[in-house]
């Protein structure tokens, strides 16, 4: 027997095989028409027929947020969301993650229906993957950020510098408040002096005004 196959408008294509295979991304989606001739080489009779088939297109991801971007290794709590949506449900979700330079992805979770992800991770930094099959065993994969784990020594570390730049600030800004009082302290000192000799030459005459000349050269 010899076939010949026609499909989605190209010519046809004579391979003579009983099966055709076709990549997804060939065809496309959408309904497509499949039809195969099939002739008798010895008789020379001919026979067709046609089939429709429909071709879907793989979960359409929105959106993978994940929360925090960084955090500490095996303590802080990393959140995923996946938000997806596709005519054939329902849908399947599992979460992994990759490191650079690494060989292969981590599995976190298996095909699950939960679109939210909750886990820790290990020191590194990391790009979260959210992949998602739908009921005809459509996949797509989506890929977060780059996400930061560090160590706790390193948390604790960082932690201790910020306290102790923060008592640095505040110490300094002690000194410098007892440094403005002290220079308030001293204005109204010099300006209660100047006060008291301008009502001492006023109480007593000229013999005042010399009192008050000295008084304000030893100022």
């Amino acid at each position: 027997m010899f076939y010949r196959w026609k499909y989605l408008g190209e010519g046809n294509r004579a391979d003579g095989s009983a099966s055709l295979v076709v990549p997804a991304s060939e065809v496309g989606s959408g309904l497509i028409a499949f039809t195969v001739e099939v002739t008798d080489p010895y008789y020379g009779v001919k026979a067709s027929t046609s089939i429709e088939v429909e071709i879907v297109s793989p979960p359409q991801i929105n959106s993978l947020v994940v929360w925090p971007n960084n955090g500490t290794a095996l303590t802080t709590v990393f959140s995923a969301h996946c938000y997806a949506s596709s005519s054939q449900l329902p849908l399947h979700y599992a979460f992994k993650y990759r490191m650079p330079g690494a060989t292969a992805d981590t599995q976190l979770t298996s095909s699950l229906l939960s679109n939210i992800l909750s886990t820790t991770l290990p020191v590194g930094n990391f790009t979260i993957l959210a992949e998602v099959k739908d009921s005809l065993g459509g996949v797509s994969l989506e890929g977060s950020e780059n996400i930061e784990s560090i160590s706790a020594v390193m948390s604790a570390v960082s932690t201790e510098s910020a306290m102790n730049s923060l008592d640095y600030l505040c110490n300094s800004t002690r000194s410098a408040i007892s440094q403005l009082r002290a220079i308030i302290a001293s204005s109204k000192a010099v300006a209660e002096v100047r006060n008291n000799c301008r009502q001492s030459r006023f109480d007593n005459g000229s013999r005042a005004d010399a009192f008050d000349f000295e008084d304000l050269r030893t100022l």
